[in-house]
């Protein structure tokens, strides 16, 4: 059976269906502001995404400049 996302884990994905791949920061920025989530709480919400395999991380510049983008799988 799969596991079921939240309500707010389907707001996040629902941004990124939009627009991926985006940096959690991009995500944060377009999430409804009415929500009032703060850039942690979308990051929190984006980890749990990520442990359910609802989405991968993949590196957005070469290594010598960290930064991430996420992406859908599903």
């Amino acid at each position: 059976m799969a596991e079921r996302i939240s309500d707010a884990e389907h707001a996040v994905m629902e941004v990124l269906w939009d627009e991926a791949p985006l940096t959690a920061q991009d995500v944060a920025e377009r999430v409804d502001p009415a929500k009032g989530w703060s850039a942690n709480t979308v990051k929190t919400l984006l980890g749990r995404l990520l442990e359910a395999v609802s989405i991968t991380v993949k590196p957005a510049r070469p290594l010598t400049q960290p930064g991430l983008s996420v992406a859908t799988t599903k």
